[in-house]
């Protein structure tokens, strides 16, 4: 990956979101050399903590670095909002490089029916490319059609063939 041309970094909260982030790389629209997947955060705020103090300098150096926070979103009555968490260490100035994306429960949920998690992100991808919903209108997926939106345009110029 070339940190002097547009490029997107993927910090995953954990491993099932990193394996999600695997399968977005096996789809062959997707330019790899674009993508650079970071390991594992260890838990959402852990996630969002690393994006603030590791990465926002890093975007500072490289002004073509985008970012996806790949987090689950752990929606439970009563439960703190992992998304808005994530989204508060974001700066403003940021904030157009700078996307959330996450299950709404866990991503266990959603192998359910869906295959791997690697056959999700690779489904995932294909969706963006095609401009098609199938896998992102999924109950578990649905809530990310705003980010999707803001995000598109950022995205895949840098990503897609």
């Amino acid at each position: 990956m070339n940190r002097e041309k547009p490029h997107i970094v993927i910090l995953p909260e954990d491993d099932a979101n990193r394996e999600i982030a695997n399968g977005i790389l096996m789809n062959s629209n997707v330019k790899q050399r674009t993508i650079k997947i970071l390991p594992p955060a260890g838990g959402c705020r852990k996630t969002a903590d690393k994006f603030e103090k590791d990465i926002i300098p890093q975007m500072s150096t490289y002004p073509d670095m985008n970012v996806i926070m790949m987090i689950d979103f752990d929606e439970k009555k009563g439960s703190v909002n992992n998304s808005s968490y994530a989204n508060s260490k974001i700066p403003d100035h940021l904030k157009h490089r700078v996307f959330v994306l996450g299950v709404f429960s866990e991503p266990e949920q959603l192998k359910k029916g869906n295959g791997s998690y690697e056959t999700i992100g690779e489904k995932l991808a294909e969706d963006c490319y095609n401009n098609t919903d199938t896998l992102w209108r999924y109950q578990l997926l649905k809530h990310n059609h705003r980010e999707l939106h803001r995000m598109s345009p950022v995205i895949k110029p840098i990503i897609f063939n």
